[in-house]
């Protein structure tokens, strides 16, 4: 064993547990690891299998850890080991209250960091297996950098899944548990921030490809539950690193960072029908553009017309959307309980002036009665009673957009089959559909205002199925397309067949998104993989309608271009009729 290279065990030492990645000394120089010659006498059938585990260690050429370091990763691996074979309660045992075994603990995670060739899981189970302690956790951009190595050596393959979950998890718990609270003592928190940023796409491409692979229910809950916590753990952390980055000095790069997006939500919060942009449930649900603006016969000039156009519009295009997670008038109109007794149904979206008392809140009560308050919101048919308060209006819509019996008809769970490219653009194909209040009576979807073909959704990238739509859930609105194009004699191609596939719960979606002069493009988003979980937000409006006139409507430019029209001024009311 001696010959085979200095640093390398003996036979004598004990091996690791069979559930433990073999231990694969390191070469002095650097190169690759090598197995000790005895190793490679007693089992040579094994050298190829062992290679090929080895092989994601090895993360950067040229790369050589101190004999010192390379000796204390090795008990770091035993450590790991023993405790995995024989299943010891309590801390890992590593002697870390030497300061010389400290010291080289923290040598050991800057070498990995560096790209040192070694067996880089065995750092993150001892750090989670150890004792939470600011002397025993690396620095951070150690830790980041381990982290992004071990999560792109991952395998997607379906028969790894379940040990790939579990490596994918503990890289989350090591920064909720280990990083997270600790973000002022980072050193360089902007370069950190950005490590954490690609370590969570990591996280979320390699569950995504992971998933499609998974047949045990049980597995395909936990991968979607990881992509929950990439965006609630390590995101987060990102974000905080980024925060205390621009409260030191000298960080322009991130204070410029967010600068532009405190000023992107002061503008939404100042004019709130600009939020269509880049839209989230916040904005869908606080109903702030849906405030009519007074139409008025004279307009002081060209972008007071222009604003008025584009608020309108916004309000024409979303309404049905926001209906969908908004309480609804229940006014009977007809005769109770006559053949034409039917509901009102429209959405509670006409704003009451803060100054009236004319409206008060009709809900009911659990205890009976109705609540009285005073609206914020009534049924725009200025007829009919129905109103609601603030605090109802919220309890309201955390059940609506929930998954209990009480959910909204109109929101749909679905997942994403695959991503094609087709003649009119990128599709994404959507199976078992079904709405989170599906009625009573199945829908005659050839008929039906429901999903219909070319209709405006808004859709939202899900952790697990039926999961609460949060208001800092981010919406992407997309178009229903046919699933087959009409082709030329075949009766059952094009948008009007298309109601047999939404029957079996399957359609096609086209994603939109406005760019800076607010004209619609169609786009690919990389988060959407297969096997993804979306809910489905129908808005009820169709895009050839809505979206051209829209995007118009939300030009900059457009009070520059009425401006051009000779007759602008009658336009606007300040001429001659």
């Amino acid at each position: 064993a001696a010959a085979a290279g200095a640093g390398a065990p003996t036979s004598s030492r004990r091996r690791p547990a069979a559930s433990v990645r073999p231990y694969a000394s390191f070469s002095d120089d650097g190169a690759s690891p090598t197995t000790t010659a005895a190793a490679q006498h007693r089992q040579p059938e094994q050298q190829p299998q062992q290679q090929q585990q080895r092989e994601p260690t090895q993360r950067r050429e040229g790369v050589c850890a101190s004999s010192n370091v390379k000796a204390f990763w090795r008990s770091i691996n035993d450590a790991v080991a023993v405790k995995a074979s024989i299943r010891t309660g309590g801390a890992l045992n590593l002697p870390l209250n030497d300061p010389d075994a400290l010291n080289l603990w923290r040598q050991t995670w800057a070498a990995a960091s560096a790209g040192a060739i070694g067996p880089l899981p065995c750092l993150l189970k001892a750090l989670l297996q150890l004792p939470k302690r600011p002397a025993t956790t690396p620095a951070a951009h150690d830790v980041i950098r381990v982290l992004n190595g071990i999560a792109e050596a991952a395998t997607t393959s379906g028969s790894s899944g379940s040990s790939t979950l579990h490596d994918l998890d503990q890289i989350i718990d090591a920064v909720a548990n280990r990083l997270q609270g600790e973000e002022s003592k980072v050193v360089n928190p902007g370069a950190v921030a950005d490590s954490v940023f690609i370590l969570a796409q990591t996280l979320r491409s390699k569950t995504c490809q992971l998933l499609p692979n998974l047949e045990d229910t049980s597995l395909m809950s936990r991968g979607a539950n990881i992509i929950t916590r990439v965006l609630a753990e390590v995101d987060s952390y990102a974000k905080a690193l980024l925060v205390v980055a621009a409260a030191k000095p000298n960080n322009h790069h991130e204070l410029h960072l967010l600068a532009a997006a405190d000023e992107q939500s002061a503008a939404v919060a100042r004019q709130p029908w600009l939020g269509w942009r880049q839209p989230t449930m916040r904005w869908l649900l606080e109903g702030a553009w849906a405030k009519a603006p007074d139409l008025i016969e004279l307009y002081a000039s060209s972008q007071e017309y222009a604003e008025a156009l584009h608020r309108m519009m916004v309000l024409l295009t979303f309404y049905w959307g926001a209906g969908a997670v908004w309480p609804k008038c229940r006014h009977s109109q007809g005769v109770r309980g006559g053949a034409d007794d039917k509901c009102c149904n429209e959405p509670l979206l006409a704003p009451c002036r803060a100054s009236s008392t004319r409206h008060t809140c009709t809900e009911r009560l659990n205890h009976g009665g109705t609540c009285g308050k005073l609206a914020a919101w009534r049924c725009p048919r200025a007829r009919h009673p129905s109103a609601i308060c603030g605090s109802c209006l919220g309890h309201k819509q955390r059940v609506l957009v929930g998954s209990g019996d009480h959910a909204s008809t109109d929101v749909y769970d679905g997942v994403v089959d695959r991503e094609m490219s087709r003649r009119d653009g990128q599709l994404y194909l959507v199976s078992r559909l079904q709405s989170r209040r599906a009625p009573k009576i199945a829908p005659n979807w050839k008929t039906s205002y429901r999903l219909k073909c070319a209709g405006l959704v808004g859709v939202c990238v899900l952790g697990s199925s039926r999961e609460a739509l949060t208001p800092g859930l981010k919406i992407i609105w997309a178009e229903i397309v046919p699933m087959t194009p009409a082709k030329l004699g075949v009766l059952s191609s094009g948008p009007g067949q298309d109601y047999r596939e939404r029957a079996n719960g399957k359609m096609a979606l086209r994603l939109l998104r406005p760019n800076a002069n607010g004209s619609i493009q169609q786009f690919s988003d990389p988060s959407i993989a297969a096997g993804t979980r979306v809910a489905v937000i129908d808005l009820r409006v169709f895009v050839p309608e809505v979206l051209s006139v829209l995007s118009i409507c939300s030009d900059p430019h457009l009070s520059d271009h009425l401006d051009m029209i000779p007759f602008a001024s009658r336009l606007f009311g300040q001429g001659a009729p």
